[in-house]
């Protein structure tokens, strides 16, 4: 790869980052796992409004024990209980409307 090719490719990745973290506050990429971190909020809301499964899961950490994952696009964000709450609240909504 050349230098100009690599500058190309970095300045195509931060604007590509800066659109993210506009859209879903982008956080981080985890390599090892394959997911993007996000705001575990409005990757939720996200999930809802394209109808996407959410998963909630419980993690080890005092702050934030909650894991909410959006496979299909490769999105997690982890919440605190009252994050969550907010998105249990999304999920049921969303639940109810379908029953509707």
């Amino acid at each position: 790869m050349t230098l100009e090719e690599l500058k190309e490719k970095v300045d195509r990745l931060k604007q590509l980052n800066k659109e993210l973290r506009e859209a879903v506050g982008v956080y981080t990429y985890s390599d090892s796992r394959g997911f993007m971190q996000a705001d575990a909020v409005t990757i939720a809301k996200y999930a809802k409004e394209n109808g996407l499964e959410t998963e909630i899961e419980p993690r080890e950490c005092e702050v934030f024990p909650w894991e909410i994952t959006v496979p299909e696009i490769k999105l997690y964000g982890v919440a605190s209980d009252e994050e969550v709450q907010k998105i249990k609240a999304l999920i049921e909504e969303k639940a109810v409307e379908e029953d509707a």
